[in-house]
């Protein structure tokens, strides 16, 4: 059992030397600390990982991911930058209000493609206040 440190942990797995410092402090896992030094046996931070993965995909359904769009999909779908994009959303020409999940901003994908269509039959993107009157009024 060969023993690795931190930065190959991250390199061999392609993850960020951050996220797995995060993970390490908050128990998630397992390491071998040496004086401020962490040693890891590859093939237990692998299962650690799968299992982490496993008990994701139990808290969020695939169809509930796939209901849901980021906002780089939804930027994508826009055809905006990052910068107007957030311009947008925050003084609400972006009609769909997102949720967040930690630090992701989440779009309900239905509603947004609702958002969008009126849109594109209004003839331009309908603010946020606009879209609520709408949507109480019966509009799609």
């Amino acid at each position: 059992m060969k023993l690795k440190n931190i930065n190959q942990i991250a390199n061999e797995l392609d993850l960020p030397l951050s996220w797995i410092k995060e993970q390490v402090e908050a128990g998630k896992i397992p390491c071998l600390r040496i004086g401020r030094k962490y040693k890891f046996e590859l093939e237990t931070v692998k299962a650690s990982l799968a299992e982490m993965a496993a008990k994701r995909k139990e808290v969020i359904p695939m169809q509930a991911e796939s209901a849901m769009l980021t906002s780089g999909q939804v930027r994508a779908k826009l055809n905006v930058g990052k910068t107007l994009f957030y311009e947008m959303l925050s003084d609400g020409r972006i009609g769909v209000r997102p949720l967040r999940a930690g630090r992701k901003l989440l779009f309900p994908a239905a509603e947004l493609e609702r958002w969008f269509e009126a849109s594109i039959e209004a003839g331009g993107f309908i603010p946020a206040d606009q879209w609520r009157q709408y949507k109480s009024r019966g509009g799609k």
